[in-house]
């Protein structure tokens, strides 16, 4: 099955551990969702 639109990917990366990845990419993707949702 293929997708209409392109799949974009965003990779969040850091060299060790406790500098915020998890926290930047739950963020990252909440405001993209209410992006596309039309939420904003």
């Amino acid at each position: 099955m293929t997708s209409p639109h392109p799949v974009k990917v965003v990779a969040v990366t850091g060299g060790k551990g406790g500098v915020g990845k998890t926290n930047v990419s739950v963020n990252l993707s909440l405001a993209l969702g209410r992006l596309v949702a039309g939420l904003c």
